[in-house]
């Protein structure tokens, strides 16, 4: 039990480190398309949307779910990171200050609300192992 458990802590870790350096890459990628016309990654914006935006999303909530039973402050504040990171790539499109559809805009601020969620939830409740018991609810 305690090997599955410190596994799973270390792949959780890596999934979200590798989200967060997805949404730094292709947050990276649209400043740049946006403001010198080429950015670095040679992808149609949905594709890289898609790809960057979409797997990095993924990965938060896989990284959510496999720690789901662990106190992990690392995990749980990279998910935070994470989510508001993709509501400011949200709050940018809202202001305008790239060019973007509104699709991607509703995309980002939902992603960015929920991954934020899953990092305050994480944060503040989480399941004791060796006991069982929610340590939210306090008797």
């Amino acid at each position: 039990m305690k090997l599955q458990i410190h596994t799973s802590y270390s792949i959780a870790n890596i999934f979200v480190i590798t989200s967060l350096v997805l949404l730094l890459i292709y947050g990276a990628d649209v400043a740049l398309k946006n403001f010198y016309t080429v950015g670095f990654i040679p992808l149609d914006t949905i594709t890289r949307g898609i790809i960057f935006g979409g797997i990095a999303v993924a990965l938060s909530i896989i990284a959510f779910i496999i720690s789901i039973r662990e106190k992990s402050f690392f995990v749980s504040t990279l998910l935070i990171i994470n989510g508001i990171i993709m509501i400011i790539g949200g709050l940018v499109i809202a202001f305008n200050i790239i060019n973007s559809s509104q699709n991607a805009l509703l995309i980002s601020i939902v992603s960015g609300i929920i991954v934020t969620s899953l990092g305050i939830s994480k944060k503040v409740g989480f399941r004791n192992i060796t006991s069982g018991k929610n340590t939210l609810t306090q008797h």
